[in-house]
């Protein structure tokens, strides 16, 4: 192969892949053992259908294959309108797939669904049809290695020591920063 991307000429020598450089690719060992090496690649997409023997010169073509780092999902649990959209928007700047949800039975609703899409929950605890506590523990029997970051109005110590006890993630305090909200929850899912 040649063209562009190509990164030098190689060739198995002696029982080793060699690059141009001179330098071992492969270790040590017969050439069938460099062979399985370079079929590897070949499936990785570098190299097509090539037979190696000892000697057999060659070309490495650089396809250039783009490691994409998939978004993360977050799936945002807030009642109130306003709060909903600024949270959604702002996670969206942030490079995240958003899914929300109004109250805690909608929330188990998409889990359910999605849970396999869904890297995190953002949620409020004071929610209407079934509050964040019950929802956490009913997304708990779905998948107990949930991750769920809780907000609250009604901050207090008693809240956070059940949070810790709970498994919950972090709790915020509102009102929040939401470049504050954006750091914790992506730390979370880190």
């Amino acid at each position: 192969m040649g063209g562009q991307g190509t990164i030098g000429e190689s060739r198995i020598t002696d029982g080793h892949l060699l690059r141009d450089c001179g330098k071992p690719l492969g270790g040590r060992g017969c050439a069938a053992k460099s062979e399985r090496k370079i079929q590897g690649i070949c499936h990785s997409g570098y190299l097509n259908q090539i037979q190696l023997q000892r000697g057999t010169r060659f070309r490495v073509a650089s396809l250039v294959i783009m490691a994409t780092e998939r978004k993360h999902t977050i799936l945002l649990v807030e009642d109130e309108p306003i709060t909903l959209k600024t949270l959604k928007t702002i996670f969206e700047k942030a490079d995240f797939d958003v899914m929300a949800a109004q109250d805690g039975l909608e929330a188990i609703a998409v889990y359910e669904d999605k849970k396999d899409q869904i890297d995190v929950i953002l949620s409020d605890i004071e929610l209407p049809e079934m509050d964040g506590w019950m929802m956490h523990s009913r997304l708990k029997e779905i998948n107990p290695r949930v991750k769920v970051v809780f907000t609250s109005g009604n901050y207090d110590p008693e809240i956070q020591a059940r949070c810790e006890r709970e498994g919950i993630e972090a709790l915020i305090p509102k009102p929040f920063e939401l470049e504050e909200v954006v750091s914790i929850v992506r730390s979370r899912v880190a």
